[in-house]
């Protein structure tokens, strides 16, 4: 079974080791851990999401703004910014002088091939995903985690690498992977009046006609003109998006 979900599973690299400061898990880990450790939500769908964030940011200099940014005017902090404009740029300073990018690999090809991709940064607005991505997690991280799930589920590719088998021939196999609905915007049903549910629809229809004729194992493989250290920087910490040019 593919399980998909259009919200980022990682952050550009060098965010990763400032969360919470752990040695016994891995990058991505690491930060999945963090902000589940902090998020919180009820049935009335509120949630501590900008919070998070702003904890987050925290963590990579209590004395200055970012690298999430936008929050409504309420839930603006000392370290989480309404806007970026006037508040932080990208490269981001951290505290040791290292710098995050705006983009994580897999997005500035997307970029690169004319797709404008947002940033995960971005907590708030049209097109932003950084919402999603604080939000969602937590949630991603209880399916993989579930003691009925996890011996069969994996988190590509952090926990597959890049391969075009990234389940054993036996199964039941669970493979989890990061989504974005652009790369089936062809296949899109404009009658759908809800344009969500058009693109939900369109990504199955795309994954599924690829399984039908045996293609669909190699968009979890490693792009030929993906070096070895991007690769690896996708593994352990960035992640990658099913269909990335």
């Amino acid at each position: 079974m593919l399980v998909g979900f259009d919200l980022p599973y990682g952050y550009p690299v060098g965010f990763a080791r400032w969360m919470d400061r752990r040695s016994d898990v891995s990058p991505w880990r690491m930060t999945w851990d963090a902000i589940s450790s902090r998020y919180e939500d009820n049935g009335r769908n509120l949630n501590n999401r900008f919070a998070v964030a702003s904890e987050l940011n925290a963590l990579c200099g209590a004395d200055s703004y970012g690298p999430f940014w936008c929050a409504p005017v309420a839930q603006v902090t000392a370290t989480l910014p309404p806007r970026m404009k006037g508040y932080l740029e990208f490269p981001y300073p951290m505290p040791d002088g290292s710098t995050l990018g705006d983009l994580r690999i897999c997005d500035a090809r997307f970029r690169a091939a004319g797709l404008n991709i947002h940033t995960c940064w971005h907590l708030l607005g049209t097109g932003s995903v950084g919402g999603q991505g604080v939000a969602g997690i937590p949630y991603v991280a209880e399916l993989r985690d579930h003691p009925n799930l996890a011996p069969y589920s994996k988190v590509w590719p952090f926990e597959t690498g890049f391969t075009d088998r990234p389940t054993s021939p036996e199964g039941p196999a669970i493979v989890h992977a990061e989504i974005w609905p652009r790369v089936a915007e062809s296949l899109m049903n404009p009658r759908v009046r809800i344009k969500d549910r058009a693109q939900v629809i369109a990504v199955v229809e795309w994954a599924r006609r690829l399984d039908a004729v045996g293609g669909l194992g190699a968009y979890f493989d490693k792009p030929d003109d993906l070096s070895s250290e991007d690769a690896s920087t996708a593994i352990r910490e960035e992640g990658w998006i099913l269909g990335t040019p």
